[in-house]
């Protein structure tokens, strides 16, 4: 699968998040670190508590994020699955399964940040935090709607 996704650089750049900013060249060099995890419908990508060492971009499939019996998101191709461990250096909040079969690249930011230029990292983790505050903004966004009330 990571094969096929060599030729696709450019497209890569320009649909995930991730890797906005990045030349093909620059995302070339990130997938000779990163491997191809294939889940199967129901498979668990990561439990609650788990040491979260890499982060995972959805290529194919569906995610569902949750927390024992509540259901939090569901995450779509393209998209970043947690980061928030990798970059926090915490275990992962909640749990990740495959609602249905999804392919997903894999990436340890500790290992391939020995190995990249600095400035693919910072660029790299500039996206993480773009992701978080996006996904922080739509959570305050939904609280507020539900007449929740939130501190800043």
């Amino acid at each position: 699968m990571i094969e096929s996704l060599r030729g696709s650089y450019q497209l890569l750049v320009r649909k995930i998040k991730l890797f906005h900013g990045l030349t093909p060249e620059e995302a070339a060099h990130i997938f000779n670190y990163a491997t191809t995890k294939i889940l199967n419908k129901g498979e668990i990508l990561f439990n609650k508590g788990d040491a979260g060492y890499s982060l995972y971009i959805l290529i194919t499939g569906e995610i569902e994020i949750f927390d024992g019996d509540t259901h939090i998101c569901y995450l779509s191709p393209g998209e970043m699955i947690g980061e928030m461990a990798v970059v926090t250096k915490n275990r992962r909040s909640a749990s990740a399964r495959a609602v249905k079969e999804s392919t997903l690249l894999e990436i340890d930011l500790n290992t391939i940040s020995r190995f990249l230029p600095p400035i693919v990292v910072i660029k790299m983790l500039t996206n993480i935090i773009f992701t978080l505050s996006e996904r922080l903004q739509k959570i305050t966004s939904k609280l507020q709607s539900e007449g929740g009330k939130t501190s800043q």
